[in-house]
């Protein structure tokens, strides 16, 4: 039976795959009219009892194939990407993009870049010099970039084409995928100058709205809800909402963003973020406790924590998740509680986790449809 997806079927649809049931809600039977948006379980990986997050997204578009990460490195997560793009019947990549060069989201690609024919690669390079300032000599970063650009530039397709580079220096790049789709990208320029706070390198992480015929995609990467002024405002309705950073806290992101959007369907890439408590400096803490007396909710705090109850943490998460700099390079961040399912929830988005199993989304350019698979 052919059913739409409502906020009750995803409850017990989810229900089901977390205790390693199989569950499935399907598209309509016209494929040819759909776009697939294949959000991939690389998370559970053996072996690996600190890894929880990781991104590998497939756009299946009417024979047209576009990609945003590929996963971690190691052989588990990688070889589980491949076999997924296999099993897709991929031979090709049209359209393949690097959010940005952290492991959790570059380290599958030189394999792939390897295995399949590659039409166009995104990725942007950086102020290398300010990586290393703002991530404290993380130079993994610049390695994992560097074997995804050597990879590419190496690489001979099958026809004996190279891949075409593009890198995006523009918000709102707009690219054609077929005559009822295209995708924007968006956080293109440089976040290190004209913004005071100090970036990581996530917030350079690109940011695709993927559109076919009336529904879009916001594929949010690992982007911090600082830097989301780059698009906000501009992306519209967005059914399909990527949860920024596997939402982990301090990136959900801000009540503008969620209202203009609008979105049904929010995917989270791995770990459930919870945010019982903050526990930081005490800078930290006078502007929390500030803000909670401002909304009335009660809490405890201690030099260094602050502690909301549960029922009030979705609401103040939803609310108020912003960053303020102070002139001694201070941070205060006006964020305690919360859990990302609850912030979905307040927003009325149905919620799906890849760690429950491979989530796909799929649109006939009018509704929004899911299933979702014990991961493999």
């Amino acid at each position: 039976m052919k059913k739409k997806m409502t906020a009750a079927v995803l409850a017990g649809l989810l229900a089901c795959t977390a205790v390693g049931s199989t569950a499935i809600v399907t598209a309509e039977e016209n494929v040819t009219k759909d776009v697939k948006f294949h959000f991939v379980n690389v998370n559970d990986i053996p072996g690996y009892a600190t890894i929880g997050s990781a991104d590998c997204i497939i756009i299946e578009d009417n024979g047209v194939i576009t990609m945003i990460d590929a996963g971690y490195y190691v052989d588990y997560s990688v070889d589980k990407v491949i076999n997924y793009l296999k099993n897709m019947g991929v031979t090709k990549i049209d359209h393949l993009l690097l959010s940005h060069p952290h492991n959790d989201h570059a380290g599958g690609m030189p394999r792939v870049i390897n295995e399949f024919d590659i039409d166009t690669l995104y990725l942007k390079a950086s102020d290398w010099a300010s990586l290393y300032q703002h991530e404290q000599g993380k130079k993994g970063t610049r390695v994992m970039y560097d074997d995804v650009y050597l990879a590419a530039t190496r690489k001979l397709n099958s026809d004996g084409s190279t891949i075409k580079m593009v890198e995006p220096n523009e918000d709102g790049m707009t690219i054609t995928v077929n005559e009822h789709s295209s995708f924007e990208l968006w956080n293109c320029v440089d976040p290190w100058e004209d913004h005071n706070y100090r970036p990581e390198f996530n917030d350079f992480s690109i940011v695709m709205k993927y559109t076919h015929k009336d529904v879009s995609a916001l594929l949010l990467a690992d982007l911090n809800s600082y830097y989301e002024s780059s698009f906000a405002g501009q992306v519209g309705e967005c059914e399909i909402f990527k949860v920024a950073h596997h939402g982990t806290w301090g990136t959900i992101s801000t009540d503008d963003l969620f209202e203009e959007t609008k979105s049904k369907v929010g995917v989270v890439t791995g770990i459930r973020g919870n945010f019982g408590t903050i526990s930081r400096g005490e800078h930290y803490v006078k502007a929390t406790e500030n803000l909670l007396n401002e909304l009335n909710i009660p809490f405890t705090a201690t030099a260094s924590k602050v502690t909301v109850e549960e029922k009030y943490a979705a609401l103040l998460m939803a609310n108020e998740v912003k960053y303020t700099a102070n002139d001694d390079g201070t941070l205060n961040i006006s964020i305690v509680g919360g859990n990302v399912e609850d912030v979905l929830a307040y927003y009325g988005i149905d919620c799906a986790i890849t760690q429950d199993g491979d989530v796909i989304v799929t649109t006939d350019g009018a509704d929004v449809w899911m299933k979702q698979n014990p991961g493999t």
